[in-house]
């Protein structure tokens, strides 16, 4: 009979230690891998701890997607040209106007590891393109790296935009805002899509965009054949699609292309003014120019694409093709859109126009 109860008291001790192993080992499993993984922009396996609210926000694109997403006040630290208000075109980032981040530490680029470790930081979200940067960036800090996709033509209508906020939205809890934002992109996307197939005119629309800007380059012959507001409208775009970034174009394959419509960006409004005064005589037969149909739009990307900027564009866009079909307030939908990426901040169309001039309207060139 003792011996039965010796046997029992030993089985029940041996559980009790494998239970507790069993309990530790899942702690301990816990404490290294973090509370859930994602895969990231670049196809990385991340741990992210759980009650996420100290972020690094690295590389173009990080800081405004976390923004939109309503994290601002987890940012801790940025990179240098986040950081740099100096610069005559800081607030061509609509983000920069939405948000004051000069009091968050400058913490330089993804290859300071002591100063973004210093921030406390519980995860860092970076646009890096390599999958090694951010693997190295991780193992030197100790802290989680989310790799987003936020370069190239990655426009509003680009399923890497709405991938990136969900993935975001997931890191740092607020998948309930980003799915919100994806619906409104896409139901936006879809209304648009909708009139434009009432319109008539729309497919005899011929459209150039000149004026962008890609590191610290533009003008009037930098442009683009992927522009997600003639896309989704319809309308031709007369330049070639290219992969990658704004590139440069010449007066004469302008002229060849003879566009009906021309739009040109505002954040080289100056500088491309010079160079349409100086080729006039080149261009005055393209249809655009002779019958004084040349509109400015918001900028469209400043270290990285201005998302919402896009959509605003995009009702301007529409309102110019065809008025009898587009025949909304401008200013109301496009306040419309301010107020969905920038909620509960009060932030103005008129602030946008004050800051990066002179927003959408007639050239009269």
């Amino acid at each position: 009979m003792t011996s039965g109860k010796n046997k029992l008291i030993a089985l029940f001790a041996v559980a009790i230690v494998v239970i507790a192993g069993v309990v530790i080992f899942t702690a301990d499993n816990s404490k290294d891998d973090g509370d859930f993984t994602v895969t990231d922009m670049r196809g990385r396996t991340v741990s992210i701890p759980s009650n996420v609210d100290k972020i690094v926000c690295l590389s173009a694109g990080s800081l405004r997607l976390v923004e939109y997403l309503g994290a601002a006040d987890m940012v801790v630290g940025i990179d240098k040209e986040d950081s740099n208000v100096s610069k005559p075109t800081y607030y061509k980032g609509t983000y920069h106007i939405a948000f004051d981040v000069k009091d968050i530490a400058n913490v330089g680029n993804e290859e300071n590891f002591k100063a973004i470790k210093d921030t406390g930081a519980q995860v860092i979200i970076s646009s890096a393109t390599e999958a090694s940067k951010l693997d190295d960036l991780q193992d030197k800090t100790g802290i989680p790296v989310v790799g987003i996709d936020a370069g190239g033509n990655r426009g509003v209508a680009s399923d890497e935009l709405s991938k990136n906020l969900k993935l975001l939205g997931k890191v740092l809890d607020k998948s309930d805002r980003a799915d919100q934002l994806t619906n409104y992109i896409k139901d936006t996307i879809k209304t648009m899509e909708d009139l434009s197939k009432k319109s008539t005119v729309i497919k005899d629309a011929k459209c150039y965009l000149g004026g962008m800007f890609f590191y610290m380059k533009g003008g009037l012959y930098k442009t683009t054949g992927n522009l997600d507001p003639f896309s989704i409208l319809g309308a031709n775009n007369v330049m070639p699609f290219k992969e990658g970034n704004p590139y440069d174009t010449k007066v004469q394959e302008v002229v060849i292309a003879n566009p009906n419509y021309m739009f040109i960006d505002s954040i080289t409004i100056d500088a491309t003014k010079k160079q349409f005064d100086d080729d006039k005589e080149l261009l005055k037969n393209v249809d655009a120019v002779k019958e004084g149909k040349i509109y400015s739009l918001f900028v469209d990307r400043f270290y990285g694409i201005n998302w919402e900027s896009e959509l605003m564009n995009l009702y301007y866009i529409g309102s110019v093709l065809d008025p009898k079909v587009f025949d909304y307030n401008v200013d109301e939908k496009m306040q419309s859109v301010l107020d969905m990426f920038y909620p509960g901040i009060g932030l103005k169309l008129s602030d946008i126009k004050d800051k990066q001039g002179p927003g959408v309207g007639v050239l009269d060139w």
